[in-house]
């Protein structure tokens, strides 16, 4: 069981872990424990993350921004879409801020000051900035 991940959000899963974490003490008499206190991005965030990104490209559409596409030593322009912001514009952008790759493993934390970074750069160079989706109270 090394490496395993655990997430303890209730009293029922403090419950289980405290019993297991008692368990594994007797049996091996050692083991190392590693907190870690910020939530990976959540639902809402992974939905807004997909329409921002599908808004983004819209708005660098009707700007006229096109993506360059190299394809047999030749050059072609193509329309943005949500998977080439998200891959090419939103990704590197979190890269430098948490060095992850994956959308899935930045914190909540992180994700505005993502956002904040790639709107500030598409304003200033294309001219085009996209609001974060906000969820309407129903």
């Amino acid at each position: 069981m090394s490496g395993k991940i655990s997430t303890i959000n209730s009293q029922a899963t403090l419950q289980f872990h405290q019993n297991h974490c008692a368990e594994l003490f007797a049996e091996h008499k050692w083991f190392q424990v590693s907190y870690n206190f910020d939530k990976q991005r959540s639902g809402l965030q992974n939905s807004a993350l997909h329409v921002y990104c599908k808004s983004l490209a819209q708005a660098l559409n009707e700007a006229g921004y096109s993506f360059i596409v190299e394809i047999n030593g030749k050059r072609s322009q193509i329309d943005w879409s949500q998977d080439s912001v998200k891959n090419y514009l939103w990704r590197p952008i979190q890269k430098a801020i948490t060095s992850e790759s994956s959308s899935t493993k930045p914190s909540t934390k992180d994700y505005p000051a993502i956002y904040e970074n790639l709107n500030r750069l598409t304003a200033e160079r294309f001219g085009v900035s996209v609001d974060w989706p906000v969820r309407e109270p129903k």
